[in-house]
């Protein structure tokens, strides 16, 4: 028995050893992926990394727009508090509850994409499938009327990027001047297509496919700006 025992702590030692030095490796690599990044040279190649990313993750948005063309685009989601977390959470026990726990609910937020086509902006709403649920186009006039601004504080998302190599990613509040009052949403210098997870899939994913993620979005930022002065970001 005794030798059964340290047989298993050694089988868990190794698997954890294991996983150490992944962790440790990756996390390097994609230190080493972003340090060296020359943003201007990537920007130079942005328009290939956009439609990469259309032809391949994001084919739904080439498919919601149908013919129109598709300049940039980058996730986004809504702003998302503690106080927000704690009334779903009693929303989802009170649900559960109902179903006497042989059901239980966890209400998750489902990612946006905003998508430049010439003047325009689109909004894209996605449900729990992944199927496009809701699409606004905002005109240039819209756009006129609308804000940005960078959150200096650093959230739980960054703080999760950054632990795993991620540096200096930026968020930013945009507020989309809509009728009945303005759309607020959160974006990142950075596309993300899982809010509810994504620093364990940034984890997961290439440095290759990081880079590209990365300089997509701060594509989408600058042209954002070059159409909308009163969007420009720095």
């Amino acid at each position: 028995m005794p030798t059964m025992i340290f047989y298993v702590i050694g089988v868990m030692l190794l698997i954890y050893g294991a996983y150490f030095y992944f962790y440790i490796n990756k996390k390097k690599k994609l230190a080493n992926a972003f340090d060296n990044l020359d943003m201007n040279t990537e920007m130079a190649r942005a328009n290939g990394y956009v439609s990469e990313l259309l032809n391949k993750d994001y084919r739904f948005i080439t498919s919601q727009l149908k013919d129109t063309p598709v300049d940039a685009f980058i996730s986004a989601t809504t702003e998302y508090t503690s106080k927000d977390v704690a009334k779903d959470t009693a929303k989802d026990l009170l649900k559960s509850a109902a179903t006497l726990g042989t059901v239980k609910f966890r209400t998750v937020q489902t990612p946006k994409f905003l998508v430049l086509s010439g003047d325009d902006l689109h909004l894209l709403d996605t449900d729990t499938d992944g199927n496009i649920s809701n699409h606004l186009v905002f005109d240039k006039f819209r756009l006129q009327d609308s804000s940005i601004e960078e959150d200096p504080a650093q959230h739980t998302l960054q703080k999760q990027m950054q632990a795993g190599g991620i540096k200096d990613m930026k968020r930013y509040k945009l507020n989309l001047a809509a009728d009945g009052g303005a759309i607020p949403l959160v974006v990142y210098d950075f596309i993300i297509a899982d809010p509810n997870n994504s620093a364990m899939a940034a984890f997961t994913s290439g440095a290759d496919s990081l880079v590209k993620n990365r300089v997509a979005a701060k594509y989408f930022l600058k042209k954002l700006g070059e159409l909308s002065p009163n969007l420009k970001t720095s």
